[in-house]
């Protein structure tokens, strides 16, 4: 729990716990100084008094309320805020065969859910949960001045009514979501292929779709209010039975009605607290599930040669991919063709850390180790983010509109880009943008030629487009990867013409210089 709130705005916290207890600190003042006032002798002067106060108390209770709505948002969100980036950041490190497997969507709403669970934990203990000890403490020193008996009977019956409601309480449903994050999750594998893990963290630090949802749903309980208010009753009754002198018995019934009003309240809500902390509980620990598995990936972008060498991957099915000798130099331009199924993209998988070797040698630079290369890998089912058309192309590199939109002239999506409402601004919503595939397939084409990554990984990259679609392509990658690295994975021959290097897939195996189909 330490970790997860060390980056909290603690002064924004501290000052709204601080203005909220204060406001209910001032109603149970109200309470006491009526105790005080009318007990004894009720004079006009200290009627006149009476007033004084609790105008003054009202007056300031009315100004740690301004200053708490002040603060209180800023405090929450940073709380829901830091959580979800801390698990979010967290995700870099999960180990990528895991990443295939688990259930995102899960894992999405389980980050929202703790998120809220935790904020909800910290706005309860601090900003409701001490008040009603405060408010407890002032109500049972009167109450044990009456008569200890009903102030025994009334802790008594407070703890049966707790328990009772434990047994009974139904948990209302909660709103609470973070459009970003949840897409962000979902799209992990893209996240980690497009190697644009920090774009994404700065991008959702900085999201205002980040909605600070807190607020104590309850509903209602006519066994509650009615225990309540027969507690209530009784300490009404006992005043009036036990003290004698009406000035007395005004004041102390005034007292009991003013706290008793909020005592009801805040008393309710440590059901819901607890209920909260426990599903709390529950959630960190699913959460450390699926974080069982981390592991600091280690990416190489300093090399010159790059060796496979008897080099095997099993899948689950049982089929072996076979990789005999594959060198990749600094520079090479690389082209792998091959049937559908063959395994073609299982080299790029091992080059980019997806999977790792299942036998055999992974040699870098003369040296034996599972370094990953620092590239960017494209596919054609590569996803858009819920951002703008010119995050999802730019991936946070800094680049002018006119630089951006002469390569989407070039690329041939104009008219496609002309049709959106807000041009580079349109967030790219699957849901309320229409993206073809072949739209899609060129934009991530647009996103390796934008970005600083020397190397670059293609796995058919062009499927669902045409002849003339992929002339356009093969140009642009020949005019901008001049000095870059790359390799295509292909089952078209046309990026042939712009690879100097030439590998086939043919029955699970890699091979060299194998003629072309």
């Amino acid at each position: 729990m330490k970790n997860l709130l060390s980056d909290i705005d603690k002064k924004s916290l501290i000052l709204s716990i601080i203005y909220k207890v204060s406001t209910y600190i001032c109603w149970f003042l109200y309470g006491v100084t009526i105790l005080i006032y009318v007990t004894n002798s009720f004079t006009k002067k200290r009627l006149i008094c009476l007033m004084l106060l609790l105008f003054i108390i009202y007056s300031i209770r009315t100004l740690f309320k301004y200053f708490y709505k002040k603060e209180v948002d800023k405090a929450y969100y940073s709380i829901k805020h830091t959580v979800e980036m801390y698990y979010f950041k967290r995700l870099e490190k999960l180990n990528p065969s895991t990443l295939e497997k688990i259930n995102r969507e899960d894992l999405a709403n389980k980050i929202l859910e703790l998120t809220f669970n935790v904020t909800k934990m910290v706005s309860d203990i601090f900003e409701y949960m001490v008040p009603l000890i405060i408010g407890l403490l002032i109500y049972f020193i009167v109450v044990s001045k009456i008569s200890i008996l009903v102030l025994l009977l009334d802790i008594v019956a407070l703890m049966a009514l707790g328990y009772y409601e434990y047994k009974h309480y139904k948990e209302v449903e909660v709103t609470n979501y973070n459009d970003l994050l949840k897409d962000l999750v979902l799209k992990l594998p893209d996240i980690r292929m497009l190697n644009a893990f920090n774009f994404c963290s700065k991008r959702l630090d900085k999201s205002e779709s980040n909605i600070c949802i807190i607020r104590n749903n309850t509903k209602s309980d006519l066994v509650y209010d009615y225990s309540m208010l027969g507690l209530l009753f009784v300490s009404l009754v006992s005043t009036i039975v036990i003290i004698g002198n009406p000035i007395d018995i005004l004041g102390y019934s005034l007292f009991f009605i003013s706290i008793g009003v909020k005592l009801k309240d805040l008393f309710y809500l440590i059901i819901p607290t607890i209920k909260n902390v426990e599903k709390m509980n529950y959630n960190l620990d699913k959460l450390e599930e699926y974080y069982k598995d981390l592991k600091t990936e280690k990416y190489v972008s300093d090399w010159k040669k790059i060796v496979y060498k008897d080099a095997t991957y099993t899948y689950e099915s049982g089929i072996k991919i076979k990789i005999p000798n594959f060198e990749f130099i600094k520079g090479d331009t690389v082209s792998i063709l091959g049937a559908a199924g063959m395994g073609k993209s299982t080299l790029l998988y091992l080059l980019s850390g997806i999977y790792n070797v299942t036998t055999g040698q992974t040699i870098v630079d003369g040296k034996e180790n599972d370094l990953k290369l620092d590239s960017m890998y494209i596919t054609r089912n590569t996803k858009m983010f819920k951002l703008s058309l010119r995050d999802n192309l730019t991936l946070g590199l800094k680049m002018s509109d006119d630089d951006l939109l002469k390569l989407i002239d070039e690329i041939e999506v104009k008219e496609w880009y002309e049709s959106l409402p807000k041009g580079l601004d349109t967030i790219i919503d699957i849901n309320y943008i229409d993206l073809p595939d072949g739209v899609r397939e060129k934009l991530n084409i647009l996103r390796g030629i934008i970005s600083n990554k020397e190397t670059l990984l293609l796995d058919e990259p062009t499927y669902d487009l045409d002849m003339d679609s992929e002339k356009v392509i093969a140009n642009m990658i020949k005019k901008y990867w001049k000095k870059k690295s790359y390799i295509i994975v292909t089952h078209r021959p046309i990026f042939t013409t712009i690879c100097k290097k030439h590998y086939f897939m043919k029955n699970h195996e890699l091979l060299e210089s194998e003629p072309l189909l």
